[in-house]
């Protein structure tokens, strides 16, 4: 493949909406930007209830030797029913690309090390800062993906993987970078917050 075609190619993906995705920042960081990059794989939601007994079984301790005098436990089948004992906050990844097209100090290089710092306190102050400063917690990070997609829930960036590829330009940059970056809410999200981060408004930051 030339390498007319293949900015041809890199061009059409960079226009292509369904691959968009719009990483703002957290509140509190002026030092960090807002990226944009183009979606490589599945997004990966996950949500989790957690469910547990709420009777101790009687004489628990007693049970083995119940069992061998008279062939019974202490079990009873009310301590084996399930309450529900909260829910956790959602946990999400992504998987992304940065791909330069003129500048890939500018378009992969900058960029990915911008994302490696969503995760980091910002300096080596005493007493050290969280990633996401206490007093913005509650707004934390934004995301628009695709077109439909915003969610802005208090969203804490938990990790942030680079991979660059080995190909080079002629100033010794990467050309490419592959990025997962996992996000965790700040708090459990009902049914129907989950559901507005699905609006298709279509209403996102411009995509350059």
């Amino acid at each position: 493949m030339s390498v007319d075609r293949d900015r041809l190619w890199i061009e059409q993906f960079r226009k292509n909406l369904n691959y968009r995705v719009d990483l703002i920042p957290p509140a509190g960081r002026s030092d960090l930007e807002i990226i944009y990059a183009h979606l490589t794989a599945p997004i990966i939601l996950d949500t989790k209830s957690n469910w547990g007994t709420f009777v101790e079984t009687p004489f628990k301790e007693w049970s083995p030797i119940m069992q061998v005098m008279t062939g019974r436990s202490t079990q009873v089948w009310l301590a084996t029913e399930q309450a529900w004992m909260g829910t956790e906050p959602i946990t999400f990844q992504l998987q992304f690309a940065l791909l330069a097209v003129d500048d890939a100090e500018r378009e992969v290089l900058q960029p990915s090390q911008n994302l490696l710092m969503w995760t980091l306190p910002k300096d080596r102050t005493d007493p050290i800062e969280p990633p996401v400063p206490q007093l913005h917690l509650k707004r934390g990070a934004s995301l628009w993906i695709g077109y439909n997609i915003f969610i802005q829930e208090a969203l804490l960036p938990q990790s942030v993987q680079v991979s660059y590829s080995t190909v080079m330009d002629p100033h010794g940059y990467p050309i490419r970078a592959d990025i997962t970056m996992g996000f965790v809410t700040m708090s459990a999200v009902s049914a129907v917050e989950l559901s507005n981060w699905f609006r298709g408004s279509g209403g996102g930051p411009s995509f350059i």
